[in-house]
């Protein structure tokens, strides 16, 4: 739920959403429980139009904000988005086809690093000309890395934002933080005063685990003990404000 999460905390309103990981739609219900979730696999014809048909019993006849999700790609290019019973063209042409049926204002597709060569680069030009075809302009690919933005956290994502022909294109966020070189990072790196985030930093201070009240019956923790000891929330705007 981490996209839908960073998408309510900038202000909308999640509907709805779908995952074949029962686990995963558990934990997605536990940080979003009032949304509406569909369980299944999205190359299922008939867990699709569940998701379409719920989604938009949902919105009432209201206009779909963004359709977002990080689906597989490999062997798109090859089979394309139309032929839907080619099992090369990965979960992004089932993800594409929901974008069709939905129609929303926005689109974001969230994948690896990988995604931005494979294939020699066409299978991102595929899918921005599937896009382009739909209606939509579309941003060249975006390479977000985690640490810059203050996870904890090394990790790659390449970002494809696509909205209705005549809206404003999104720009690119801005990092505020230093790229972290991992291994190859020597002593001098660390001396700028925008160095990434650690992980001991972001949760050192936390109490030992074993402080925690358990309760015996299901081994869950006190969420109130926890609460209260828990740092919090902190924004991006901390963040800067903190650096400046």
């Amino acid at each position: 739920g981490g996209l839908s999460l960073g998408f309510q905390n900038a202000g909308f309103d999640i509907v709805s959403s779908l995952d074949n990981d029962k686990y995963a739609i558990q934990t997605h219900k536990l940080n979003l429980p009032n949304e509406n979730t569909v369980c299944g696999d999205i190359t299922d014809e008939e867990v699709l139009d569940n998701f379409v048909a719920r989604t938009k019993q949902v919105l009432k006849g209201k206009k779909l904000g963004a359709l977002v999700g990080g689906p597989p790609c490999q062997g798109f290019s090859t089979a394309g988005w139309r032929k839907h019973d080619d099992k090369r063209n990965g979960l992004v042409s089932y993800f594409l086809r929901a974008v069709e049926s939905l129609d929303p204002e926005c689109v974001v597709i969230e994948n690896v690093e990988g995604l931005l060569n494979m294939a020699k680069g066409q299978v991102v030009k595929d899918i921005i000309d599937t896009l382009i075809e739909m209606g939509y302009d579309v941003n060249d690919p975006w390479l977000l890395r985690a640490e810059q933005f203050g996870v904890p956290q090394m990790r790659r994502r390449a970002f494809i934002t696509a909205v209705k022909t005549g809206r404003q294109l999104p720009t690119m966020p801005v990092p505020f933080l230093d790229i972290c070189k991992g291994r190859r990072e020597k002593p001098e790196d660390r001396s700028t005063g925008k160095y990434p985030i650690t992980v001991k930093e972001a949760i050192s201070d936390l109490p030992n685990i074993e402080e925690f009240a358990i309760e015996s019956d299901n081994c869950e923790f006190d969420r109130g003990y926890f609460h209260d000891y828990c740092k919090g929330v902190i924004t991006p705007d901390d963040l800067v404000n903190g650096l400046s």
